[in-house]
């Protein structure tokens, strides 16, 4: 079932109860004009750091085996499909709608906890100074399971407040999570660079998104399995206590699930700290040799 098919039925079901809300089309159009800004304003001030050399014509058996060998990318794609195998924003609408009795109390609590995200995206740069990316990653993993097993001691009708605590929790592990990912993802394009001798940054970054897109539609696919199996009733204003339950108990248990297993690929990740200023450092030897051979034809240290 298709995530956007989801949300406007669950929003015209919201409206029919009598709930106050804002049609889908007018949502939509405020996120892509808010997303097209973000993205005029990410390409106009932001400078790219990395200087390579004019790019040649490559051939794709080079890409994909280059792709292939770069273990440490693949197992933070597995690990990144494997903790977004399940769409939950969707399912959630449904939770707050019956289960909370109040659909707009999503956006309230989400608001009320920006500065929990704040603090998870100020502590990464402290973070990374003090301990390898892979633990950090996979200690946030396991605290947004722990998080999530712990609040369903709060039952399938939790407070107001038990909820806020929650999210307010989840978020700091979450967003370190987030962050961190694509800082890990731009380790892995000079690994392969170090490994291979090509840099892929576009074909890394294009085949990242593609998985991550094709994820996401999978996991879509969630909201519609558990609203089958929990005997949803369409357009009723109220659901039975076991519809309730299943909205609360089956998302929350898949979320601690996939939040662990996907720590098992980074047990495999292999880029430390010290690893990765190994490559850095590799890297920029190469490239001021290489600079001297196009500028003089030798060496900068040889002599004349």
């Amino acid at each position: 079932m298709d995530e956007n098919a989801n949300t406007v039925r669950a929003e015209e079901q919201i409206c029919q109860s009598g709930v106050n809300c804002v049609p889908f089309k007018e949502k939509a159009a405020f996120v892509s004009i808010c997303f097209a800004v973000y993205n005029f304003l990410m390409y106009r001030y932001v400078k790219e750091r990395v200087i390579t050399p004019v790019a040649q014509k490559q051939k794709w058996l080079p890409i994909v085996k280059s792709f292939i060998k770069n273990k440490p990318l693949l197992m933070m794609i597995l690990s990144s499909c494997i903790s977004n195998l399940i769409n939950v924003s969707t399912i959630q609408l449904y939770f707050y709608t019956y289960n909370m009795g109040n659909p707009s109390l999503q956006t309230y609590l989400y608001l009320g906890t920006i500065p929990m995200i704040l603090a998870g995206t100020l502590l990464v740069p402290y973070l990374v100074k003090k301990f390898n990316k892979r633990d950090i990653m996979i200690v946030s993993l396991l605290a947004m399971a722990a998080v999530n097993a712990f609040y369903l001691l709060a039952g399938y009708k939790p407070a107001v407040w038990e909820l806020y605590l929650l999210i307010a929790v989840n978020n700091v592990p979450f967003t370190i999570k987030n962050t961190l990912y694509w800082n890990m993802i731009s380790d892995t394009v000079d690994y392969g660079e170090w490994k291979t001798g090509v840099r892929n940054d576009g074909i890394i970054y294009a085949i990242e998104g593609c998985t991550m897109k094709i994820i996401g539609a999978a996991g879509a696919v969630f909201t519609g399995v558990v609203v089958k199996i929990t005997d949803f009733v369409p357009n009723a204003l109220e659901q039975s206590e076991s519809t309730m339950k299943g909205l609360f108990y089956i998302p929350q248990i898949v979320i601690i699930i996939t939040s662990a297993c996907a720590v098992i690929p980074l047990v495999f990740y292999g880029i430390s700290r010290k690893k990765q200023i190994e490559i850095i450092g590799e890297l920029q030897e190469r490239k001021k040799l290489l600079q001297s051979l196009t500028d003089g034809g030798k060496p900068a240290s040889a002599e004349v």
